[in-house]
């Protein structure tokens, strides 16, 4: 399937890229292999998630366009690396802090040829995939339409019958209680009250660390017959850290 090429007929709708079309261009292809590792500490009491941990290692993970379904004459993009991936998460102070440590490593040299043909074409795969999704969502709409109004069975009367009768009993204790409306406004305002300090209260603190041996990364101008380099970046023994706090909205006041 390629997902950046145009649709089969002139004039049929995007969703015909989704489908297997009559001639088939260029596509961009990912392959390697990626290993995942999740793990989840929960407090026994309240089921609520305080630590999580988790693990991505790709291992020969590579980027190149191709043609055709067969994939012929294939472009690298990106060489095979191998990287691995750490993100950690802990709830602190009773879930009113929350940490989170990402920390990125990779193991190997990485070399990204990227062209200005490359650009376009992922650009297509976006606007693709974006109207397809669009044009599947305006269908279901128009059939949810469609449908109207149909004849009730006896079944489905009886069911609404059921739930009107229970609405009329829930009416009678509306009635009652509006004979004590101070009591019953400041249960609401309570409950209120309580739900927004806890989402208010909380506060964040990320982390962010990256450490790459040496990284390549090349421009191409390939349009219109060219194939000039416009620019060359190297990067070797290459750290990255930062640190970023978010303070709850009742410490930032």
């Amino acid at each position: 399937v390629d997902m950046g090429s145009a649709p089969g007929v002139e004039g049929a709708p995007l969703t015909k890229s989704l489908k297997n079309a009559l001639q088939l261009t260029e596509t961009i292809v990912v392959q390697g292999k990626i290993e995942s590792v999740l793990d989840f500490t929960s407090d026994i009491n309240t089921g609520e998630i305080v630590n999580s941990d988790h693990q991505l290692h790709g291992d020969h993970i590579e980027i190149y366009t191709a043609q055709g379904v067969e994939l012929l004459t294939p472009v690298q993009i990106l060489e095979p690396s191998v990287f691995s991936v750490f993100l950690s998460k802990a709830s602190l102070e009773g879930g009113e802090r929350q940490e989170i440590d990402v920390n990125a490593v990779t193991l190997s040299h990485i070399e990204v040829i990227l062209s200005m043909q490359n650009i376009a074409l992922i650009n297509a795969i976006i606007s693709s995939i974006t109207d397809s999704l669009l044009e599947a969502e305006a269908r279901k709409e128009d059939k949810s339409e469609e449908g109207g109004a149909h004849v009730l069975s006896d079944n489905e009367k009886w069911r609404i019958e059921r739930l009107a009768s229970a609405l009329d009993k829930t009416d009678d204790v509306d009635i009652e209680r509006s004979s004590h409306p101070e009591e019953t406004n400041s249960v609401i305002e309570g409950s209120y009250h309580r739900a927004g300090s806890n989402v208010a209260s909380i506060a964040y603190a990320i982390r962010v660390k990256a450490t790459i041996p040496e990284t390549i990364l090349t421009v191409v101008n390939d349009l219109q017959g060219l194939d000039d380099a416009l620019f060359k970046l190297l990067f070797k023994n290459f750290v990255f850290g930062g640190e970023f706090d978010f303070p709850s909205a009742e410490d930032s006041l």
